[in-house]
């Protein structure tokens, strides 16, 4: 497994807030309708404990730098930031 991969289970996100792979999922239970949040784990997670290969994963693309200094992760939550503005705007 890639190092950066293990650096993703070594150092987890603290909340499904900062949880790459929380912020990019919708998950839903069997009945297709109810909506599992605040991520696929649903409840309270405990982050720290988070075994998830997707967020593993996720977290190493999001400290990958572009350029040699800017973090995917900050691309991603400025994106998400405008889409959620967008959002509000287009409601």
């Amino acid at each position: 497994m890639p190092s950066a991969v293990l650096a993703g289970y070594a150092n987890p996100p603290a909340s499904p807030q900062d949880c790459i792979f929380a912020q990019t999922t919708t998950c839903v239970s069997a009945d297709l309708t109810t909506r599992i949040t605040p991520c696929q784990f649903g409840g309270t997670p405990d982050c720290s404990q988070c075994g998830c290969m997707a967020s593993a994963g996720l977290a190493a693309i999001g400290n990958y730098k572009l350029a040699g200094f800017v973090h995917v992760s900050k691309i991603f939550a400025a994106s998400r930031r405008f889409g959620e503005l967008y959002g509000a705007m287009a409601s």
